[in-house]
């Protein structure tokens, strides 16, 4: 009995290990090398390939396939990579990871948003001004976008939303470093320094923080039917006048250790839910 018993459970691991082998890869994307050289340096036996101009490294995680894909920064960029990767490894979901700015002050260096909500603020309008009269950029309307979808166009709702499953999956994943909350995300082509700026945005979209890629992620992830998850560590904001050591000053004003907390907390994430697939 004791000898058919382990027999059995030799070859229920064996067929887990063989579901895991077959099994579609999570596709994770970044937008910088210092979001993503921890996670890849993780990876069981990683290969590296180019897509589309975009590095990516193929590997393992707890046995659960992954690719890691380097988007390089903003929008347009983020777009290309996830429609260039979805096509070639044909993910069974879509991980949009990395830094963010705080958009208020309740966020502190080192929280992770699982982002429920991703919007966008980069479409504007204006009202007709003559020539000389000078622009007043307080009044420009926030705008949404359009798509098609069935060769009909519709108007693009202000949000898109995370995949319900993955958040819930993802609040259960220990992290220490800071909190753990639910949130918006807004992505955006700028990099806005000016706090009143901030506030003002933040009061009209109801965010928590702002990064340059995961709504296009997002976007793309949802027009192929994925389940889609955000992931963004607070790494600098303007709210606080802390300056830890570490923090890159100039362009990218960030601090480098959140973008190894959040490699780390992601890590955790992809080895969970290959475990909850098997």
């Amino acid at each position: 009995m004791k000898r058919l018993f382990t027999l059995i459970c030799v070859a229920m691991m064996m067929v887990a290990t063989t579901c895991l082998a077959g099994a579609k890869p999570i596709l994770v994307l970044a937008g910088m090398s210092i979001e993503m050289g921890h996670l890849v340096e993780r990876l069981e036996k990683p290969e590296f390939v180019k897509v589309a101009q975009h590095m990516c490294a193929k590997g393992k995680i707890g046995g659960q396939p992954v690719v890691i894909m380097f988007t390089h920064l903003g929008r347009t960029n983020a777009a290309c990579a996830t429609t260039a990767g979805i096509m070639k490894f044909d993910p069974s979901m879509v991980i949009s990871t990395g830094t963010a700015s705080a958009t208020h002050a309740n966020m502190k260096l080192n929280d992770i948003v699982i982002c429920e909500r991703l919007c966008t603020a980069n479409v504007y309008s204006s009202e007709p001004m003559a020539p000389g009269k000078g622009y007043n950029m307080d009044k420009w309307k926030l705008e949404t976008l359009e798509f098609v979808k069935d060769g009909v166009w519709q108007a693009e709702d202000r949000y898109l939303y995370s995949d319900k499953n993955l958040v819930k999956t993802a609040l259960t994943v220990p992290y220490e470093h800071g909190n753990l909350v639910t949130g918006t995300t807004v992505t955006s082509d700028t990099w806005i320094r000016e706090s009143d700026w901030i506030a003002a945005l933040q009061k009209k979209l109801g965010t928590d923080c702002s990064e340059m890629e995961s709504f296009a992620i997002g976007a793309v992830a949802s027009k192929f039917n994925l389940p889609f998850l955000a992931v963004r560590v607070i790494a600098n904001s303007e709210f606080i006048s802390f300056r830890p050591d570490h923090f890159v000053e100039g362009d990218e004003l960030f601090y480098i250790q959140s973008a190894n907390y959040c490699q780390q907390y992601v890590y955790d994430l992809v080895k969970k839910l290959g475990a909850t697939k098997a």
